[in-house]
């Protein structure tokens, strides 16, 4: 394949799934690192995407945060993939599903199928169009409320006043939770926003499932919304060894411990 179809299929790939990976793209048409690296240098010169660490977004996305939140998306994407395939199977028939407005909670959206007469209850934008494409294809039944308020532009999720106030109205089955690191202590988000959000959502919830890669574990981040004996049960995976600390917290607040192979999946 020569220079100019390479860079078409980079700017198709782009413009498909918003963000291109050096080193995926070197695998998958057959050349060096180095090779898609000058390509996306060039493009880049030619304003036809944006570079950023790995690889590259398309060029309308300048902003910093916009940028970051397309890698927070494709971070660890494979474990996310298998963490909500198990999360998804918790799912069942009649249910009210609260999910917060973590990106790793996309992937609880696009694994769940099969459900009938269930009401997602959601502050996010990705997560609800994923929803709305499953109930228009006819893959699960029952209906998705949005809950409203100030949107977040970089982040795609409802904040603020407004948000708390609309849960008040809401009660729940079943709350699935996303976090940035989990503690022997605390379970805890960098955003004020998203942690906040999902501390209301478990006020409200017969039971809430937290879904932590296994990188988040054994770590502290800004904002603590959660003890680990808050939740019946996590969701975590094995490409990291989960500490002693956390395990034996786990068990002290008998939380249920759900841990999945890191797979690799082609689809």
């Amino acid at each position: 394949m020569n220079a100019e179809k390479r860079r078409q299929h980079l700017l198709e790939k782009l413009n498909e799934t918003g963000f291109i990976s050096i080193s995926d793209e070197s695998k998958a048409l057959g050349v060096s690192v180095e090779t898609i690296r000058r390509d996306i240098d060039r493009m880049a010169e030619n304003k036809q995407l944006l570079k950023v660490r790995g690889g590259a977004t398309p060029a309308r996305m300048m902003l910093r945060s916009d940028a970051e939140y397309v890698l927070r998306k494709q971070d660890n994407q494979q474990v996310k993939i298998s963490i909500g395939r198990a999360a998804a199977a918790m799912i069942t028939d009649g249910q009210v599903v609260f999910l917060d407005c973590g990106t790793s909670i996309q992937d609880i959206a696009r694994s769940v199928s099969g459900v009938k007469n269930v009401t997602f209850v959601v502050n996010s934008v990705p997560v609800m169009s994923i929803l709305l494409e499953k109930f228009t294809a006819g893959e699960i039944d029952g209906r998705a409320i949005l809950i409203g308020g100030e949107m977040d532009v970089h982040n795609r999720f409802t904040k603020g006043a407004m948000v708390v106030e609309e849960l008040a109205h809401y009660s729940a089955d079943i709350a699935f939770i996303s976090c940035t690191a989990v503690s022997s202590q605390s379970v805890s988000d960098y955003t004020l926003d998203e942690g906040a959000y999902s501390s209301h959502l478990m006020q409200r919830a017969v039971k809430s499932v937290l879904v932590a890669e296994s990188n988040k574990l054994g770590k502290t981040s800004l904002y603590a919304f959660a003890r680990l004996g808050d939740f019946s049960c996590i969701i975590t995976d094995d490409t990291h060894h989960i500490p002693e600390n956390i395990k034996n917290s786990l068990a002290a607040a008998n939380v249920n411990t759900v841990v999945v192979s890191n797979y690799r999946y082609d689809s």
